[in-house]
């Protein structure tokens, strides 16, 4: 590992206007940039299967978008608090971000119809609320939770969109398959598959699926320190039978196609610890970045990141520096939209040519 990288490196101009606000529509009427053999070509998601190799096998992130950001009402300020719930670190305790929580103070209440959460604790950037439903500790569990959050809760769509979640983003801010809830962000490379693009590539390929829990770690910049560590923010994953026994089977004889960043962290998180993909629940604190080779996965379908993030390093780590900055030089040279509702790329990984 090279240290002392230098995150001026991967920084690059990005115009204001290129930021996608709102979904397209159809989902699979992104455009697509295909990046293979050296190459750059331009095209529409909706022809995905006609660049995807021989007997691909594709692995998706099934997690569901939990609608965490959630109003609720102090009776002592008469204000109304933005607060998103994060994870349930103890029984009824929520780790949260509340927004100008500042005014608030340990001990009081906020409040949604039946439900009350009381402030517990607060560090500098997080706060900790109880939940209770008729004097009951409440939101102790997924079903109870996710009872609450579609409810009262809207999507959390990402802070840079710069505007509140709308009707629009309850439907396009999630896949089409989620089904395990738990994420406050979406696997937005998946966000461009509709079923009927699944089914076609389906009839050729193989798909299988894992589940990572997104957290809200995932829009953290990175800064000059944190650029030289080996980890980053912790996510927890889980990896069924069906998919370690058959990623295991084709592994050097077909090509596994990551959909996703989370998808490739949870992989390759995987298969370094264990030299094979393994079943079970694992946690991750994995950071890709170049010069990093990527060992699982042959390809990756993602969108096109923000400057400077370690999402950016990651896909430079898997399709090589210079090819990747070039790329979205081009995106930009031709209107790609980018980031959560922004257009798609296909990377090959660059083993299989020199970057």
């Amino acid at each position: 590992m090279l240290e002392n990288q230098e995150l001026h490196d991967y920084y690059f101009e990005l115009p204001e206007e290129y930021i996608a606000k709102y979904p397209v529509i159809p989902r699979d009427h992104a455009k697509l940039m295909v990046l293979l053999n050296n190459q750059i070509i331009d095209d529409y998601f909706y022809n995905l299967d006609q660049y995807l190799p021989k007997n691909s096998v594709l692995v998706f992130n099934r997690t569901k978008v939990s609608h965490r950001r959630v109003y609720l009402y102090n009776e002592k300020k008469k204000s109304t608090f933005e607060v998103l719930f994060l994870e349930c670190i103890d029984k009824n305790l929520w780790k949260c971000l509340i927004k100008k929580g500042r005014k608030l103070k340990k001990n009081d209440y906020l409040t949604k119809n039946d439900y009350v959460f009381k402030l517990e604790k607060r560090d500098d950037k997080f706060f900790y609320l109880s939940a209770w439903k008729n004097q009951t500790p409440t939101m102790t569990n997924i079903s109870e939770s996710e009872e609450f959050f579609e409810l009262y809760g809207n999507p959390p769509i990402p802070p840079y969109l710069k505007r509140q979640a709308e009707d629009i983003d309850k439907k396009f801010y999630q896949t089409v398959f989620a089904k395990e809830p738990g994420s406050v962000a979406a696997p937005t490379a998946s966000l461009h598959f509709t079923e009927e693009l699944l089914e076609r590539i389906s009839q050729k390929h193989k798909i299988l699926f894992l589940n990572l829990q997104i957290g809200y770690g995932t829009f953290s910049p990175v800064g000059e320190k944190e650029i030289n560590r080996k980890e980053l923010h912790e996510e927890f994953y889980e990896i069924p039978k069906e998919t370690v026994d058959f990623l295991n089977q084709i592994k050097n004889h077909h090509p596994i196609i990551a959909v996703g960043t989370t998808t490739l962290r949870a992989l390759e998180d995987n298969f370094l610890k264990f030299r094979q993909f393994t079943e079970g629940k694992f946690s991750t604190k994995i950071f890709i970045k170049p010069p990093d080779h990527v060992l699982s996965s042959d390809y990756l379908i993602t969108n096109f990141h923000l400057p400077a993030s370690s999402l950016f390093m990651l896909v430079c780590a898997f399709g090589g520096t210079h090819y990747l900055k070039q790329a979205y030089q081009h995106a930009i040279k031709n209107r790609y939209r980018f980031y959560s509702y922004g257009d798609g790329m296909i990377i090959q990984n660059r083993k299989y040519f020199k970057s």
